[in-house]
């Protein structure tokens, strides 16, 4: 029945006003996660708490019991509905694969059904809430992508081969927003990093990419590793960042650097929203 409940709301998700999505419901591409949290009242006639759908007297733990599972399914509403409006691509949001592929649509429901993870919260003496979250890179196993783990491109004219461990790109004041399938361009339009060339294993672990809003965040982020490649974007290519020539050429010197690109490495600083 849970699951029939899903699948209705990803269908009417289209219809729903944009007012449900900002009420306790956020994407956190800091964190690579979508958020949400709901409160639910028990409700009280003459000084005693009754049941929510009959008004019969209950026991103040199991109205308490019932608020929290009706705090759960609201979160998981503000999840669904949010979800929907996530940037896969370039071209697509969730909702768009959704409306194109009934398989996709299946799988991201048992997704929402299975990975949210819930944290129960006292809400006053007469409420509860719930907190849910449901990380991005779960969100990779429900689309009709694939991932043929493409070789990079290659360079005839690199220079001495340096091991970088992971590639950030400062991309602040280009208007770039984040997705869940960024890609990485040369001055030339070639693109040197994407989902075509990543090892989608680690991408559904960790994600695709990490995004911060400084310097300073995107070296202490783990994936940054012992020695980065910092660079600044040149501009906004379907966006997406462009960077010099002279970057690329460094990036592409070594396999291993290669190689850390292949499983993820990658992180974007972008600008904070306002």
């Amino acid at each position: 029945m849970k699951k029939t409940i899903i699948v209705l709301c990803l269908t009417l998700a289209p219809f729903i006003s944009s007012a449900s999505i900002e009420t306790g419901a956020r994407i956190d591409w800091m964190k690579g996660e979508i958020r949400a949290y709901s409160k639910a009242a028990v409700p009280i006639i003459k000084g005693s708490p009754v049941d929510a759908w009959d008004e019969k007297k209950t026991s103040l733990n199991a109205a308490r019991m019932d608020a929290y599972g009706r705090a759960r399914e609201k979160t998981v509403k503000q999840i669904t509905d949010l979800l929907v409006s996530l940037r896969v691509d370039p071209e697509n949001t969730i909702r768009d694969i959704l409306d194109e592929n009934d398989l996709s649509r299946n799988r991201l429901s048992e997704i929402v059904d299975n990975r949210i993870s819930f944290r129960e919260n006292p809400a006053d003496f007469d409420g509860a809430g719930c907190e849910g979250r449901l990380r991005l890179a779960d969100i990779i196993d429900a689309l009709p992508f694939r991932f043929p783990g493409d070789d990079f491109p290659t360079r005839m004219d690199n220079p001495i081969e340096t091991e970088y461990t992971s590639l950030v790109v400062d991309a602040r004041g280009l208007g770039i927003k984040p997705m869940l399938f960024p890609s990485v361009y040369s001055s030339a339009g070639v693109e040197i990093y994407g989902k075509n060339f990543i090892d989608v294993s680690y991408a559904a672990r960790y994600g695709m990419a990490s995004y911060a809003y400084t310097e300073n965040a995107a070296m202490k982020n783990k994936r940054a590793g012992e020695h980065p490649y910092y660079t600044a974007a040149l501009r906004n290519l379907r966006d997406c960042p462009v960077i010099s020539e002279r970057d690329t050429r460094k990036v592409l010197s070594s396999r291993k650097t290669m190689g850390h690109l292949r499983r993820c490495r990658v992180i974007f600083i972008i600008d904070r929203e306002k």
